[in-house]
């Protein structure tokens, strides 16, 4: 988001830049903020009237990188589940700086995992899902519950 200026035809005094930045396992935090402060010293080096000010996690919400291991007993039924339903092999990673409330379970070591079903216009207008996909995925969570579960 960049808030600046208070008109259009007006040459702002200064410009403020709020930045998510969302990590992935194997970053942390202050290698981010070194990224970034670097790149906005480039700038600087290059124009000796920018000026910049970097505000960190203001309102303290960062939660350090996490990911459930794939060797974790809900990691592999569920793979196994989605190998059984789909015939397809399940694929292990961490493809979208996105975040799930999955970060919250895991950061009080709890195991989580996170698949959805195939739609359009995610968190938008006439946001939809594929009802086929929808009971496929019940199907996979059922499946993964009863071999946790030994049933």
């Amino acid at each position: 988001m960049i808030e600046a200026g208070v008109a259009h035809n007006v040459v702002p005094g200064e410009a403020m830049i709020s930045i998510d930045r969302r990590l992935v396992p194997g970053e942390d935090m202050d290698s981010a903020v070194a990224d970034i402060r670097a790149k906005l010293d480039t700038v600087a080096a290059e124009d000796p009237d920018f000026i910049y000010e970097l505000e960190i996690n203001p309102d303290g919400s960062y939660i350090a990188p996490n990911i459930t291991p794939e060797d974790s007993p809900l990691v592999q039924a569920f793979q196994k589940a989605v190998r059984e339903l789909t015939g397809e092999e399940p694929e292990y990673f961490v493809q979208w700086a996105g975040m799930t409330d999955g970060r919250f379970y895991r950061q009080h070591n709890m195991d989580t995992v996170g698949m959805g079903p195939r739609g359009e216009n995610a968190h938008g207008a006439n946001e939809s899902i594929l009802i086929d996909d929808l009971v496929k995925q019940a199907k996979i969570y059922a499946l993964t519950i009863s071999d946790l579960l030994g049933v």
